[in-house]
């Protein structure tokens, strides 16, 4: 009995200290709505510009960045071969793959489309890239070593 009393007791004493939540309003649904919409709008403005380019790369850059060898990031296979200039952004240059990047799944593999983009300030960095769904996405780094750059196509 005496369990009982006192359970009896906390609830009384929350049913009178309790805040009155049928009548008041969220406060944080004008603030969230704010944040999601100034989210919208930073994220469709501005970017890096990417542009395809015919004429090929500006003076100082490389026609092609050769892979040397096989790379591997993760589930992507990336061959070796001449990847020749593609396009551009802001911050550095797009070489394309001349095979489709393999990624290693469950069936089997998968084709994708991609490249190596190469920075603008810091040449020496080389970083893979591909198109997932619609998106182009940088994955990793390449190894100093696994690659060179040249202005003729290398022969196969």
């Amino acid at each position: 009995m005496a369990t009982m009393r006192k359970f009896h007791r906390a609830n009384c004493r929350a049913a009178i200290f309790a805040p009155n939540l049928e009548n008041r309003r969220p406060r944080w649904a004008p603030g969230s709505f704010v944040f999601a919409l100034a989210l919208l709008v930073t994220s469709c403005t501005g970017g890096k510009h990417f542009e395809i380019v015919a004429e090929g790369p500006p003076s100082g850059m490389p026609q092609y960045v050769v892979v040397t060898k096989a790379t591997q990031i993760a589930t992507l296979h990336f061959p070796p071969g001449s990847y020749p200039f593609y396009a551009r952004d802001d911050r550095g240059y797009y070489y394309r793959s001349p095979h489709p990047i393999l990624e290693r799944v469950a069936g089997g593999a998968y084709p994708l489309k991609g490249g190596v983009y190469v920075l603008r300030q810091k040449p020496s960095v080389v970083r893979p890239f591909v198109y997932r769904a619609g998106a182009l996405t940088h994955v990793g780094r390449l190894k100093y070593g696994t690659y060179e750059f040249q202005n003729e196509p290398s022969l196969p």
